[in-house]
């Protein structure tokens, strides 16, 4: 079987497949900083030993930073653990392949990605496609990434060593407005 997890945005899914792709359960859970709880309890829900998971699948954004590091870091370890592929699968693809998708970077951003084009960067004054799918402050009725939508027979596996996420921006990380001094211990 194998099992795909996301945890970009505030819900979070599971789903689990057969090895042909077809899907046999799904869950998700609105679980905001709370995705690593919510991904564990599904899989538990499952009821299927993961010594029985033959690969993984995990929505590697974007979205949350930390949020989607949270699945990245569990189908990682899982599939470490017990020495089975993994693949990644975008965000956009979790909520729509053939629908242009609106996805929040941050306040006032968001990522556009129309079907056969690159993924661009959009701002809140910025047109988009009236069919535009997606969720954050510009879409009306959300879609969320959901991984049961994922296409696992157009998947590139790896092992979980290799794996690594791919980012649109990088990491806005702030540094400490007053630094941390050298703690010495006496």
């Amino acid at each position: 079987m194998i099992l795909a997890l996301s945890s970009s945005c505030d819900w979070c899914s599971a789903a689990l497949f057969e090895p042909t792709g077809r899907l046999l359960q799904s869950r998700k859970q609105h679980a905001p900083r709370q995705g690593s709880r919510a991904c564990l309890v599904m899989i538990d829900l499952f009821e299927v030993p993961i010594p029985e998971i033959s690969r993984y699948v995990v929505d590697t954004g974007p979205g949350s930073f930390a949020g989607t590091r949270v699945a990245v870091m569990l189908a990682k370890t899982l599939a470490w653990q017990h020495a089975k592929p993994i693949a990644g699968v975008s965000a956009f693809d979790l909520v729509s392949t053939t629908k242009p998708v609106l996805i929040p970077n941050k306040r006032g951003e968001s990522f556009l990605r129309i079907p056969g084009k690159e993924v661009s960067m959009v701002q809140t004054g910025d047109p988009i496609p009236s069919d535009a799918i997606g969720y954050g402050e510009r879409i009306l009725e959300p879609t969320y990434p959901d991984a049961s939508r994922a296409q696992i027979d157009s998947l590139i596996w790896t092992d979980a060593m290799s794996f690594s996420m791919t980012y649109l921006v990088e990491p806005s990380i702030s540094t400490p407005k007053k630094p941390y001094a050298n703690a010495q211990h006496s």
